[in-house]
């Protein structure tokens, strides 16, 4: 990363002007190597000079803090990017409720309910696989069948990690067998092994 800068520095010296690529390939790198003073100083650059951000640098910023285990964090700056007129997409919300699931579920399922009210309905396979993989983790099978039930009643289809897990749990508990017998997209369940 130090290169990067040193590269940006000599742009701004060759009278190069920086544009929001610029910026948020550094952004991104930065937030990927755990460097998010550095991210940071470069947002407050970028606004600074009238550069307006986009949701793919807001993503990386958010993304950040997740990997830094702050995403209550995340959510603050998700208020600020919404009050700056940028409005939060799928992966915004996939990366805030994959943080909050490892940090604090209850934060996760309010998350989705809130992407909901903000016009995204919640069909995507990713969004599932992150919290009913936590709930499997976690030990709350309840829970997990639950988010389960509520992707097929809208018709979300699992993709194959999704399938593996819950055809894991399946082998391994009646109770999974039976919450999801007979629902769509289930044609590869297994029967629960026998404990006699």
């Amino acid at each position: 990363m130090e290169r990067a800068l040193r590269l940006k520095e000599e742009m701004v010296s060759g009278s190069i002007k920086l544009n929001c690529i610029t910026y948020g390939t550094l952004i991104n790198g930065f937030c990927n190597n755990g460097c998010l003073s550095e991210a940071f100083r470069l947002w407050n650059e970028m606004n600074d000079k009238g550069i307006n951000p986009n949701i793919i640098i807001c993503n990386s910023l958010i993304k950040g803090y997740c990997r830094n285990n702050d995403t209550k964090k995340g959510m603050l700056f998700l208020s600020e990017m919404k009050s700056q007129g940028i409005e939060p997409d799928r992966v915004t919300y996939n990366t805030l409720i994959h943080g909050f699931m490892e940090e604090n579920v209850e934060s996760a399922l309010e998350l989705m309910i809130a992407m909901e009210k903000d016009g995204y309905v919640v069909q995507d396979t990713v969004t599932y696989n992150v919290v009913v993989d936590q709930f499997c983790r976690l030990g709350s099978m309840q829970e997990a069948i639950a988010i389960y039930r509520m992707m097929i009643k809208k018709g979300v289809d699992p993709d194959r990690m999704l399938q593996m897990e819950i055809s894991q749990q399946t082998r391994l508990s009646p109770t999974w067998y039976r919450a999801v017998e007979g629902a769509q997209f289930t044609h590869w369940i297994r029967k629960p092994q026998s404990t006699s």
